[in-house]
């Protein structure tokens, strides 16, 4: 049909063409009757130029080509039949997917009847502005599912562009990816809208993580029945706010931060990452009583060296010291860093003063062996110089040396002979007072 073909691009010659007999007569009658059967194509093709381009439509539809060639009206009934109910691209300026894709109102109203979306364009789209090429996934969602308006929380379009799996695993489909969210994305922390960030509203409130924990659905759900209207902040936190610090109805702040004791305490963050009340559970229940650092402000070995009278009260028992601080020390400002050494030592026990023959630090300083084993235990050192110390001739005070005392003394050596202890026992209990040199 080349004559067909030759006037496509004017409907109106083409129609002027075939009402002059004399032209009919030319054609040949099997010719004339396939044209003139033709002309009402013609005539409606018009109506549908925002959607359908004949030539467009056979070049990028091989098939149909392969059957009815460049036959517009052909072209135009099939089209109109099958084409547009099976999605076929028919202009350039048309793309019923983009279309679909682009507009949540149309998915709504017409849900995958794809002929609705080209007669939506055709008949009102077009004047509307509206856009049809260009969009390769859907835009816009319902954010309302079992009656629930999650808006405040979640955006399709913004879920869908952070979690493409999803998008992909439900092929786009809002009402399942809606439920997706609340079913597992929730759980999983899944980023869910530009204003509201899981991790960060985590982050942010302490109050909150006190309550919940690492429940994340929770969190979510705070926010849409609660924090909102509270006037909180959902967004932007990258960081955690502050730490728990409450725990069986105690509040440990004055000697635990949970950063501190993270980077005091490798084991543990290795243990329990950033679980607030698993770390808080660890140092209440083993931290204390290990004597493990929990604050740049509070350290028990300093606290315990500083001061006799709780040495006295509580000797190692750790935890002892770290309530005593929580219920009495923070309030009669007592010191609780920096102090590396032992303040004011004891020196007696089971009644018996030996501070005349022993110094704690001067034991410690001439016994190395003594320090390296149990140097910060003054109870221990003590004993340990009684029960072997003495009986070894070790020194342990600069104003008494046991070997000048027995040098210096006869009727102490006719005694006492090689027996240490019985010297230091004599100048606590006669030396001493008798106003002897002992070293």
């Amino acid at each position: 049909m080349i004559v067909e073909h030759a006037f496509m691009d004017n409907d109106d010659d083409f129609a002027n063409f075939l009402s002059s007999d004399e032209k009919l007569k030319e054609l040949g009658e099997a010719d004339a009757r396939g044209i003139i059967n033709a002309i009402p194509s013609f005539t409606r093709t018009g109506k549908y130029d925002k959607i359908f381009d004949a030539i467009y439509y056979a070049d990028n539809n091989r098939d149909i080509k392969a059957v009815f060639g460049y036959n517009k009206s052909l072209l135009l009934e099939h089209f109109l039949n099958y084409g547009m109910a099976e999605g076929r691209r028919s202009i350039e300026s048309f793309d019923v997917y983009s279309y679909k894709n682009r507009y949540y109102d149309l998915r709504q109203r017409y849900g995958n009847d794809l002929k609705s979306y080209y007669m939506h364009y055709l008949n009102t789209g077009y004047a509307e502005g509206r856009q049809a090429t260009g969009c390769y996934r859907q835009m816009g969602g319902t954010s309302t599912y079992n009656g629930v308006d999650y808006s405040s929380i979640y955006d399709y379009d913004y879920y869908v562009e952070h979690n493409m799996d999803v998008y992909r695993a439900f092929n786009g489909d809002d009402k399942t990816i809606i439920q997706h969210f609340v079913n597992c994305g929730m759980a999983e922390g899944r980023a869910s809208s530009p204003s509201f960030d899981v991790k960060s509203y985590k982050n942010r409130y302490v109050d909150l993580r006190m309550v919940y924990g690492n429940n994340l659905v929770s969190y979510y759900n705070h926010y849409l029945k609660y924090g909102r209207y509270e006037g909180r902040i959902g967004s932007y936190c990258p960081n955690r706010c502050g730490s728990i610090t409450v725990y069986g109805g105690v509040n440990y702040a004055p000697i635990y931060n949970m950063d501190d004791y993270l980077r005091y305490n490798g084991d543990v963050r290795a243990a329990f990452g950033d679980n607030e009340l698993a770390v808080l559970a660890h140092f209440v229940n083993y931290g204390m009583a290990e004597g493990r650092r929990a604050s740049s402000n509070f350290d028990v070995n300093s606290y315990r060296n500083r001061y006799a009278d709780l040495r006295h009260a509580y000797g190692n028992d750790k935890r002892a010291y770290y309530m005593h601080y929580l219920r009495y020390g923070q309030y009669e400002n007592r010191q609780t860093t920096g102090c590396t050494v032992i303040w004011g030592a004891i020196s007696s026990i089971n009644g018996i003063d030996y501070s005349a023959v022993y110094d704690y630090a001067t034991y410690l300083r001439i016994n190395s062996d003594v320090a390296r084993v149990i140097g910060n235990d003054e109870f221990a050192v003590l004993n340990h110089f009684i029960n072997y110390g003495m009986s070894e001739g070790r020194l342990a005070n600069s104003a008494f040396n046991v070997v000048s005392y027995m040098n210096r003394y006869g009727d102490l050596r006719s005694a006492y002979g090689n027996d240490y202890r019985a010297y230091y026992m004599h100048y606590l209990n006669y030396g001493k007072n008798e106003g002897r040199i002992a070293s």
